[in-house]
């Protein structure tokens, strides 16, 4: 029973799937009288300019993940990582998130899939919350229409 939820962390790339979980995520919160919490995971940097570039480009993404939310209180947070699963697992654990929610899908090339595909692998063993991957299904533009 997930009543007493209260805060629902989200993992925030670039990518269409973290976008596609939103809307369950919010509807979840809803349901549960929870918060959403909007994590991005930025790569560690060598410089502390090169820091602030990162830190300012996912703040942004962040805002425009937070505008597709109406329904429930948002918070963010950025944290720049070498490993986005760690980075993601320990943020759920300093905010005592309730649930993790993300999905994965298909559409990216490869290198993006593959890095899709770890997180959402690796994150339920090591995260202390539970995780709801959303597996979507992209369907294929019809052909000569690209």
């Amino acid at each position: 029973d997930h009543r007493g939820m209260t805060t629902i962390l989200v993992p925030v790339d670039d990518s269409e799937a973290s976008l596609a979980a939103l809307p369950a995520a919010e509807r979840l919160a809803r349901e549960r009288d929870a918060d959403l919490l909007l994590v991005t995971i930025g790569e560690l940097a060598e410089t502390s300019t090169h820091a602030a570039e990162e830190r300012a480009d996912l703040a942004e993404l962040l805002e425009r993940a937070r505008a597709r939310i109406a329904a429930v209180p948002v918070r963010t947070r950025i944290e720049l990582s070498g490993d986005p699963v760690e980075g993601i697992a320990a943020i759920a654990r300093e905010e005592h998130a309730d649930c993790i929610v993300l999905a994965t899908t298909r559409e990216h090339g490869w290198d993006a899939l593959l890095a899709q595909h770890r997180v959402s692998e690796e994150l339920p063993d090591a995260a202390d919350s539970p995780v709801r991957v959303l597996r979507l299904v992209q369907s294929e533009p019809p052909r000569g229409t690209a």
